[in-house]
């Protein structure tokens, strides 16, 4: 296997753009990625991940910048690069009619592995790496969503790459298979330098080292911790508004500080809201009052639960009144002169480091609540 020491530069990019027409697809991005990162390249769909992955595997031309991968330059040194890259395109390009074993092989083919001894031990190290062992006489084509994917990293480590590119490699799997293809990633990874695109912030939480946030085809963040929350207006220009900055900061501190786990009560499980309520009721169950005054005393204890784990439930830390953030999200659309709802936050840890980067988030906290 190659490996690389910690902290050399994999992948550079400086000043990439793409545009297809009047449209910037990738605006201007800049990065570098380190051996033994497993970056995850988060964004909405049409946020620029896809055009990117395709410019630094040098399956499109960029309208300008520069983009180095493992040392080549992926313009002028296409095909060196190529063959230190490994690429897992969104819907991996299989072929159904070929059993797993042939498909390897064809790839072994089409990557200039000589046969014999060597074909052999790289065939088993990666069919043993992405759990194909009981599946190399199955057709393609026979295949579970997960299976194909394992498949489909299989192609992409065969030649030993030195970086893997993943474009969106959970896409469309269930739970069960999401969490095998995120073992697989990981494990690779500890030998690799990947990239991993996602729409999805979870994935990100729990395959990467390091996450860069795309938003309209530029960098809108680069980091291991902080972080995100979506709040939606009628009003595009919003945004732009000091105000509403100022206000999406105070709700990041507050939910740092707070820790909900839902934006609003609607939110919460129905089956763990059964749980809470059999708690109470279990509390309650000698206290000799009558069956309604039991079922007020839960409903009342639902309430304090929901301010605990609820977003706009809970007490709104930059009030000294008690004021909700329902409250204050209220009085911030008076002040802001247009309606705002928050629909969704994740506050993110990422690898290795993350326990200062926390504490001193927590700092920040406490000394802009007025508690330090």
């Amino acid at each position: 296997m190659t490996t690389h020491a910690q902290g050399k530069t994999m992948i550079h990019v400086d000043g990439l753009t793409k545009h297809y027409g009047k449209v910037k697809a990738v605006n201007n991005i800049s990065f570098d990625v380190h051996a033994g990162e497993v970056l995850g390249f988060l964004g909405p769909n049409g946020a620029g991940k896809t055009t990117t992955m395709k410019i630094l595997t040098s399956y499109l031309s960029p309208t300008s910048g520069r983009a180095v991968v493992a040392g080549c330059d992926v313009f002028d040194q296409a095909l060196e690069a190529r063959a230190r890259i490994g690429y897992l395109p969104e819907g991996t390009p299989l072929y159904r009619d070929m059993t797993v074993l042939e498909y390897l092989n064809f790839i072994a083919d089409v990557r200039n592995i000589p046969s014999g001894s060597k074909r052999t031990r790289r065939l088993r190290d990666v069919v043993e790496q992405c759990g194909l062992g009981d599946r190399l006489g199955f057709l393609i084509g026979e295949l579970s969503k997960g299976l194909k994917q394992r498949v489909g990293l299989a192609q992409a480590i065969l030649h030993e790459p030195e970086v893997l590119i993943l474009d969106e490699p959970t896409s469309g799997l269930d739970p069960n298979q999401i969490v095998e293809i995120r073992q697989v990633i990981k494990q690779i990874g500890e030998k690799k330098t990947v990239i991993f695109s996602t729409h999805i912030m979870q994935e990100v939480q729990a395959t990467c080292s390091r996450m860069l946030i795309i938003s309209k085809g530029k960098i809108a963040a680069d980091g291991k911790a902080g972080m995100i929350i979506e709040v939606n207006s009628q009003t595009d220009f919003l945004a732009l508004q000091d105000d509403f900055k100022a206000f999406v900061k105070d709700l990041c501190l507050q939910i740092a500080a707070a820790s909900p786990t839902y934006a609003a009560r609607t939110e919460v499980p129905a089956d763990l809201l059964d749980k809470e309520r059999a708690i109470y009721r279990a509390q309650m169950e000698n206290s000799g009052k009558p069956a309604n005054v039991i079922e007020k005393i839960v409903e009342s204890g639902l309430k304090t639960y929901y301010k605990e784990v609820c977003l706009l439930e809970q007490a709104f830390i930059h009030d000294e009144k008690g004021k909700s953030v329902a409250q204050a999200v209220k009085e911030a659309e008076g002040k802001i002169g247009a309606p705002v709802k928050i629909t969704g936050f994740v506050r993110y840890a990422l690898g290795e480091g993350i326990e200062k980067q926390e504490s001193d988030f927590a700092a920040e906290v406490a000394a802009a609540a007025g508690q330090g």
